[in-house]
Parts: structure tokens; C-alpha cells; sequence
């Protein structure tokens, strides 16, 4: 018999606003916001709540993978430009730099 019900292991209820969500559908969630550059703040894939940074990171790791380091460190890069509006990628390495003239 088949049963599409998710076990409480693979399920994860987000702080914010409490929707229960399967773990793949947070992981893809995740995934496809960051690698389609969505608008941050990330949100609940059900309302427009915020998530917490910490969901976000276990979301992304619950794939073996290297790309999801890539995304996380995608990830918390735009973070820190959205914070800091004069930090802009280098175009050779993508590292943050500063726009500020000193």
C-alpha cells in the first residue's frame, strides 16, 4: 500500500511561522531561491514569513553535496551585500570587496 506521509524525521517546522514542511521540498525551497537570486530575506515556501539562518543552512545540508556549500556561501554573501550596500562581488573572483573611496 502507498502512503505519501512524511515521518517526523523528514519533516521540519519552521520557527517563524510554524508551517511543517518535508525536508526535500525545504531543500529544493532553498536551493532554487538562491541559485534564481530571489529576493531576500529567504521565506517560507508557504507564507511570507522570514526564515531563520539556521534553517536555511540545515535545509541546504540535508543533501550530501558540494554544491551546497557553494549555495550557502552564495547565500550568505548576498546577506552581507544586502547589510552593506558598498560591498559589490570582484569580477575575477567573486570575492567581497568594497565600492567605498576612502
Amino acid at each position: 500500500e502507498y502512503r505519501d506521509v512524511e515521518t517526523a524525521a523528514h519533516c521540519v517546522q519552521l520557527e517563524a511561522c510554524g508551517h511543517d514542511v518535508c525536508s526535500t521540498c525545504l531543500q529544493r525551497h532553498c536551493s532554487l531561491f538562491i541559485q534564481e537570486h530571489q529576493k531576500l530575506p529567504m521565506t517560507c515556501p508557504s507564507c511570507d514569513k522570514e526564515m531563520k539562518r539556521d534553517e536555511i543552512h540545515n535545509a541546504l545540508y540535508l543533501k550530501e553535496g558540494e554544491d551546497n556549500e557553494k549555495l550557502w556561501i552564495k547565500y550568505q554573501r548576498r546577506m552581507e551585500m544586502l547589510q552593506d550596500p558598498s560591498l559589490v562581488p570582484c569580477t575575477k573572483c567573486q570575492a567581497l570587496v568594497s565600492s567605498k573611496q576612502d
